[in-house]
Order: structure tokens, then C-alpha cells, then sequence
């Protein structure tokens, strides 16, 4: 500990021990005026360490907000040592250091979304969600949690935005339907069928309904008759 009164105390407990004239209680004496003065810095780190964390951009991360219960707890209490109190403050700084790096982390990786976002930012849902992580990453209280969540809602609408467009072509002229040709047989017998043998004139098809045999939409293979009526 780098601090003037305790490198007096140290020295002080020192020439005691060393002094054979010093009794035990002078020995007692000067190492606790040395404890008092050693937890006293100690507990001022603490809370320095406490503050710092307190006003930091990951006061809210989940770890940091722990430690921060924790180190309190051990500063108010009188009866922690001093080897307790530098634990706890280590642990504090640690999940500190280690949230700065995640969130950093997280605005590299938010950024780099926004750049390949480019070539689609101007489809809405994008765009909002462009805007949306920018207010996130400028805002120094906000959560890594939130950015993490807010770049990936990015990356989804850009996977979306970026989904090619199936388009089916229509025909402007679509084939016209043929109708089934109808064929028939001398002795007013009429069938219809794919294979076929004569296509009936006007004429035919008259003759053949006067005689009431004609058979519409029927499909045969070889040749059914049908019934005179």
C-alpha cells in the first residue's frame, strides 16, 4: 500500500521488534496501530473500487451488480479482516474488467452487422432495426444483453430483406382448349373417342341428331356403340 502514514507505521513496528527494551505490550501496540491504519487505506480502495463500478457502463451487468452487494457487505461489516476486504474488492475489479471486454465485444459485433446491412438498410423493417441498435450502442446505460439482443433482431431482418423473390411468369396468350373431336359412323351409330376416324361437318352432326343418336363428351377406345332410340 502506497501510503505515507502506513510506511510510517510499518517502520515504527519495525525499530519496536528490534528494540530489546520494547515489551510485548509495545509490540502489540504498534501492529495494531498498523492494522488500523493498513484497513483503513484498504477500505478506502474499496470504495473507490465501489464508485468506479457504480458510474461504470456495466454498473448494470448481472456479475458487477453481485460484487458490488458483496464488497459492500464486507466494508460495513467492522469484524471482516483485511485480507477479506482486498478479496473482495479483486472480485469487484475483476467482473468490472471482464464486462467492459463483453460489452465491447458486443458493439464490435453490432457494428459489423450494420455494415453488412448495407446493401438492404432501406427496407423498413431494417431501417428500424438499424435504428434501434444505434440508440442502444450510444447509450452508455444500456445492457450488453441489450445490444446482443438487438444486433441479432438485426441480422434476422437483414436474412429476411435479403431472401430472393420468386416471380411465376403468366402467359399473355395461353394456349385456347381444343374441344374433343367428334367422330361418327354411317347408320346414325356416333361415337367420340382420341384415336378417331372422320371429324363431322355442320352437316353430319344435324343428320346425326335427327336420327337421336349422338353421344357428347364420351371418350371410348375401339368402337361402343349406343343404343337407337
Amino acid at each position: 500500500i502506497d501510503d505515507a502514514a502506513v510506511t510510517a507505521a510499518v517502520d515504527n513496528l519495525t525499530k519496536v521488534m528490534n528494540d530489546p527494551t520494547k515489551k510485548t505490550a509495545d509490540i502489540i501496540g504498534a501492529t495494531a496501530e498498523l492494522d488500523k491504519l493498513v484497513r483503513a487505506k484498504v477500505i478506502d480502495l474499496a470504495n473507490g473500487m465501489l464508485d468506479q463500478a457504480k458510474d461504470s457502463t456495466v454498473a448494470t451487468d448481472s456479475n458487477v451488480v453481485h460484487e458490488i452487494g458483496d464488497l459492500t457487505g464486507v466494508v460495513a461489516d467492522n469484524g471482516t479482516s483485511v485480507s477479506e476486504v482486498v478479496a473482495a474488492t479483486k472480485e469487484l475489479q475483476d467482473a468490472v474488467k471482464q464486462a467492459e471486454l463483453d460489452r465491447a465485444n458486443a458493439i464490435k459485433a453490432a457494428q459489423e452487422a450494420i455494415s453488412k446491412a448495407d446493401p438492404v438498410k432501406t427496407v423498413p423493417a431494417v431501417a428500424t432495426a438499424i435504428a434501434n441498435l444505434q440508440k442502444v450502442i450510444a447509450d452508455p446505460k444500456s445492457t450488453t444483453a441489450e445490444i446482443v439482443k438487438l444486433t441479432a433482431e438485426l441480422n434476422a431482418a437483414v436474412a429476411t430483406a435479403s431472401q430472393p423473390v420468386t416471380v411465376t411468369a403468366v402467359s399473355a396468350n395461353p394456349p385456347a382448349v381444343q374441344p374433343s373431336p367428334v367422330k361418327v359412323k354411317s347408320g346414325g351409330l356416333l361415337w367420340s373417342d382420341d384415336q378417331g376416324q372422320r371429324t363431322l361437318g355442320l352437316t353430319a352432326i344435324a343428320t346425326a341428331l335427327a336420327g337421336g343418336a349422338v353421344i357428347f363428351g364420351a371418350t371410348h377406345r375401339g368402337a361402343k356403340k349406343a343404343k337407337r332410340h
